[in-house]
């Protein structure tokens, strides 16, 4: 299976067709207008985002409409989340955060002033560095999210997931004379049932009170260039789950690109000792999420989604299949 390039993923608007108050918004922060912007290609939102520079400063800003239906409310959102995090997590601080346009004729925009990072994403292909940086910084997070308020954690990372039942039947349709997805690893009616074993013992399997990213991909993280530090972004999603969930769902990817991804989870200390059966039936229902997504409509505001879903849904399964000896 070919790679996928998260670097280049994002459909944004020009900072040209910005409103007037948002480009004297990101003037102001930025100590004049921006002689140079620079969009960011990864990412699945159709916001505005995009690092800035004038003369020796440099911001990352995100700006979104209120017409947007998924762009708006998660940069309402996470801009809230970053307020209230403590410092020194591994994470791009929040500058800044104005609420434009609410009062006047024009639509209400969110403007959010980020510190920028100058770095690259991981992969293309991961390295064992990268690897390493990577799981510093969640070993990182975890040890001190016990000092973040408890209340910005809502629900569960499994909400929407085992409650949702074209997901959690997905396989069992697969196995019943259901159309196979063509981008999944060619299975027979064992594997398609074993797969909805795993999905079915997710509510009693996938359970934990650490606070989880919950949306953890190469585009999310940032290796930052001077250090070779990671840190991670997009902090949407903020829930409660096993402290090895965001681990475990980003190895599917360094699987995917020749790394040792069994090893990781026996060196790493959020996935040491965790039963398989639980690891599995994480990667089942993430699986199993990519799958239905995979298979609908594409979306217009950003046309690289459901290729990303139907290429993690792919490595997924392809390493649950080497994880449980299948035979393929």
């Amino acid at each position: 299976m070919t790679g996928f390039d998260y670097s280049s993923t994002a459909s944004r608007p020009a900072y040209r067709d910005l409103p007037g108050d948002v480009r004297r918004g990101v003037a102001e922060a930025l100590g004049g207008p921006p002689a140079e912007v620079r969009l960011a290609g990864g990412g699945f939102t159709p916001g505005f985002a995009a690092t800035v520079r004038r003369g020796g400063a440099s911001l990352f800003v995100k700006a979104a409409p209120e017409s947007s239906a998924f762009a708006y409310p998660a940069y309402v959102q996470e801009a809230s989340l970053l307020a209230a995090l403590p410092a020194g997590l591994p994470i791009p601080r929040l500058l800044s955060t104005q609420h434009l346009g609410a009062d006047g004729p024009g639509e209400a925009w969110v403007l959010l002033v980020i510190e920028h990072i100058a770095g690259t994403l991981p992969g293309g292909p991961w390295t064992q560095g990268q690897a390493e940086a990577v799981h510093a910084a969640l070993v990182d997070f975890d040890g001190k999210s016990r000092r973040i308020p408890a209340h910005l954690a809502t629900g569960s990372m499994t909400d929407g997931l085992t409650d949702d039942e074209a997901v959690m039947g997905v396989f069992g349709r697969c196995a019943t004379g259901g159309r196979s997805p063509r981008f999944l690893p060619a299975l027979g009616r064992r594997h398609w049932l074993e797969l909805q074993g795993l999905v079915d013992r997710a509510p009693s399997l996938l359970t934990g009170s650490a606070m989880v990213h919950n949306d953890l991909r190469p585009d999310n993280i940032i290796l930052e260039r001077s250090s070779g530090r990671a840190l991670v972004c997009d902090w949407t999603f903020l829930t409660r789950g096993p402290a090895w969930a965001d681990w475990v769902a980003l190895l599917p990817y360094l699987h995917h690109d020749g790394l040792d991804a069994d090893a990781w989870i026996g060196a790493s200390p959020l996935s040491a000792g965790v039963p398989a059966e639980a690891i599995d039936s994480w990667l089942a229902v993430l699986a199993a999420y990519m799958v239905v997504s995979g298979l609908a409509a594409d979306v217009p505001t950003s046309p690289r989604l459901r290729a990303h879903n139907r290429f993690t849904a792919g490595i997924v399964v392809d390493w649950l299949s080497e994880r449980r000896e299948w035979t393929v």
